[in-house]
């Protein structure tokens, strides 16, 4: 992890990190409470003394910064939390944590849904504005639709840790270099089939495609990491809808050989799905169905009819892993 506070803040979203930096700059966030908050968040960890013990060396220092020293914290936190647990901590967690510090006001704002705005967004996601979400929108997969959803994002090991995918990725018919977005697409669509829901892959792509690439010009995959979007859904037996708020997570290895760990079927009931990067005519991305040892990656396409379902194997270059929380 190069930058705990940026992987933090991309956790937790633009919007919540903005309330964190108001509350620190509020003058509400004294020495007691920041150290009384460290103690909390180490209880989530399970080891006393690491982030705490760095707050107080921090605080004896002559330069030191408060705002700096309680961004730290955070960052601390979170950067040992998924290398002692390899996953990242449950928002509810870090909730509660700020509410035994007594900082409600500020818990009270991480909890709250996102309000996504007009541009690139679909919609206000909050079970006061629509009714349909009923506790969907609950933190930390309490109330849940998607049940068999983990409640954090599975962090994989990279093999290999970092050149823009796009030319002109059942198959799709991409408008200029969106093709990571059909890629993505793609992998959200089977994401929500296997836990027993089907979405509109048409509906999703548009609306990555909106966020990510509205100039329809290339994009990595890994521009799409940390955004979130709104999808309809139909439960497979009962075919009740649903509205449901997205955060995508995308973790890309370099190393185009898969992990032997990481199966089709391990990667299934974890609820992950790749996307190759590929140049074998220029960079591009699709949406992986399966892989064949010594043949390669079973993709599917975004070139209408042509070529809808390619194996690619030398010219691939990179593999992004796809999950999905529901927030």
């Amino acid at each position: 992890m190069d930058d705990p506070l940026t992987e933090f803040e991309n956790f937790v979203g633009p919007t919540k990190f903005a309330a964190i930096l108001r509350y620190i700059r509020s003058n509400k966030l004294d020495n007691r409470k920041a150290e009384e908050l460290a103690r909390q968040l180490e209880k989530l960890l399970g080891v006393k003394g690491q982030v705490t013990g760095n707050f107080r060396r921090t605080r004896e220092q002559n330069n030191y910064h408060h705002e700096t020293a309680v961004k730290s914290i955070f960052s601390d936190f979170f950067q040992q939390y998924q290398e002692e647990k390899e996953e990242y901590p449950p928002i509810s967690d870090i909730v509660q944590a700020l509410r035994s510090a007594d900082m409600g006001r500020l818990a009270n704002e991480i909890a709250a849904p996102v309000r996504h705005e007009e541009q690139g967004a679909v919609s206000n996601i909050s079970p006061e504005n629509n009714p349909s979400l009923g506790t969907s929108a609950a933190i930390g997969g309490q109330g849940k639709i998607m049940s068999k959803l983990p409640n954090n994002t599975i962090v994989l090991q990279m093999q290999k840790p970092k050149p823009t995918t796009g030319t002109e990725p059942f198959p799709s018919h991409q408008e200029g270099h969106t093709c990571a977005s059909h890629a993505i697409g793609k992998a959200i669509q089977r994401i929500l089939h296997l836990c027993g829901f089907d979405g509109n892959q048409e509906e999703i792509i548009q609306t990555l495609i909106k966020k990510v690439q509205p100039a329809l010009g290339p994009k990595d995959p890994d521009a799409f990491h940390g955004i979130t979007i709104a999808a309809n859904i139909e439960e497979h037996k009962t075919g009740k809808k649903h509205n449901v708020s997205i955060l995508l997570n995308v973790q890309t290895d370099w190393e185009t050989v898969p992990h032997p760990k990481y199966t089709d079927q391990k990667l299934e009931e974890m609820k992950i799905q790749r996307v190759i990067r590929e140049n074998s005519q220029g960079a591009h991305a699709l949406y992986v169905r399966k892989y064949e040892e010594n043949v390669g990656y079973h993709c599917v396409n975004s070139h209408c009819t042509q070529n809808q379902y390619p194996i690619c194997k030398d010219s691939v270059y990179a593999v992004d892993f796809i999950s999905i929380l529901e927030i």
